[in-house]
């Protein structure tokens, strides 16, 4: 009878291609510098800073200050009402599975 011994497990071999991943890392790149220069703008309209970079981009895409004020006071209120009904849906599942019979073993 043959002894036990342990397996020979063969790696996953790949090989990246690099023309996809450079495309890949590109367009990533420029999203995440998209979304920096969203959050320097908003950060710079809600803060009293006078740039004329943020002064520039609010021109550009005809924002005025109070109306990023406006969507992020929406965004609050929405993100209130979602925690009120995370925390209710919470609280009603676990007191309907402390009322199970079947667990109280």
């Amino acid at each position: 009878m043959d002894k036990s011994r342990q397996r020979k497990h063969t790696g996953i071999k790949s090989r990246l291609n690099i023309y996809r991943e450079t495309i890949v890392f590109l367009a990533s790149s420029v999203l995440w510098l998209y979304c920096l220069m969203v959050l320097f703008v908003v950060a710079g309209s809600i803060l009293p800073v006078q740039n004329h970079f943020i002064q520039l981009v609010r021109v550009i895409l005809n924002i005025e200050k109070s109306d990023i004020m406006t969507i992020l006071s929406y965004f609050g209120i929405g993100s209130v009402i979602i925690i009120i009904y995370f925390l209710l849906a919470f609280n009603i599942n676990s007191k309907r599975k402390r009322a199970l019979p079947h667990e109280q073993a």
